[in-house]
């Protein structure tokens, strides 16, 4: 009875000493976070100013997609270039701020707080599934506190929300892989950056571990919350929602943070420069086909090589590398 006692003590500590561990963790998100924040007006012509007024031109019945009708694929406008389920995202929150946009960029921070964390949680959760929590936790830290999530927030990018899915995603890949392929679409919707790694969700029937039927089942979890809410943009103006969708193949490379050398070698008012891109990507999915790298290793290595190859460059795109270089090494854990 007293050895029982014992180790009851000592489960109790460990799961203590754990929530104490993560909720730190939440202190010093929110502690660096909120002295990292900006006035209002550092948002005026921002992107998230312009994504909260297509989300308004939603819901006053006006497709904000048509924007786009008239460019010349070149020239960054502040179109509409996200799926329709981002958008749909920001109207929940604009009605929580009284439409307001002022009180929008309150909630919004908050609402990206709470996804950093539920990332971080994730990463946390990813390694303590494989009795690793020491690798977890300096996971979640090194993703939370990189100059690069700290500016994504600062700037009220989405990737945070994105990740977030997708790393739910990941964890529920194999328990519940139809809830997996769902929260992959979701993640999808927010931002398509997920995209490159959609293979991965194909690997389980190319190494026969899902049989045909049951694929496609879990391939329409995943297209549901990408498609549906297209729709009524889709019926209403195809062409405007296919070139708002394609935009960001074929914008100037000139327009991002940094410009690759290729680019002006192979003009960058084309889909040239983005050749190694897709050279490359393509190299990175055949070696896991043929299982020459693990498939975890070929979800970072996907983004590495977006953040890496891409010609239009922002810094965003670093934070999906942050956030899953430690996964990578997951399956090389016992």
């Amino acid at each position: 009875m007293k050895a029982t006692s014992f180790w009851k003590t000592k489960f109790k500590a460990s799961i203590l000493i754990e929530v104490f561990f993560v909720l730190l963790l939440l202190f010093l998100l929110v502690l660096v976070n909120i002295s990292n924040n900006k006035g209002i007006e550092f948002f005026n012509n921002s992107d998230i100013y312009y994504e909260f007024h297509s989300a308004l031109d939603i819901k006053n019945g006006i497709n904000p997609y048509n924007r786009i009708s008239n460019t010349n694929f070149v020239d960054n406008q502040k179109y509409a270039t996200l799926l329709p389920v981002y958008y749909y995202f920001i109207l929940i929150v604009a009605k929580l701020s009284g439409y307001s946009f002022i009180h929008f960029i309150s909630v919004m921070r908050v609402v990206l707080i709470a996804f950093e964390f539920l990332g971080a949680l994730f990463i946390y959760l990813y390694f303590a599934r494989k009795n690793r929590r020491e690798l977890g936790y300096f996971g979640a830290v090194f993703y939370l506190f990189n100059v690069y999530t700290i500016n994504s927030y600062v700037f009220l990018k989405q990737d945070a929300i994105a990740i977030s899915f997708l790393l739910m995603s990941l964890y529920f890949f194999k328990p519940r892989i139809r809830l997996s392929y769902l929260l992959f679409g979701v993640s999808l919707g927010i931002k398509h950056i997920g995209i490159f790694i959609l293979p991965y969700y194909f690997l389980p029937l190319l190494f026969s571990k899902r049989k045909l039927n049951d694929f496609l089942q879990d391939l329409f979890c995943l297209i549901f919350p990408v498609l549906i809410p297209s729709f009524p943009f889709i019926f209403s103006n195809m062409r405007s929602f296919i070139y708002s969708m394609i935009f960001s193949l074929t914008r100037s490379s000139e327009q991002g943070n940094v410009m690759f050398g290729y680019a002006n070698l192979l003009s960058p008012h084309s889909v040239f420069p983005r050749l190694p891109l897709f050279i490359v990507t393509i190299s990175n999915l055949i070696l896991v086909v043929m299982k020459k790298i693990p498939p975890t290793f070929y979800i970072l290595t996907s983004f590495l090589i977006f953040a890496m190859f891409n010609p239009v460059i922002f810094d965003q795109y670093l934070v999906w590398v942050t956030a899953f270089v430690f996964i990578s090494i997951v399956d090389y854990l016992r």
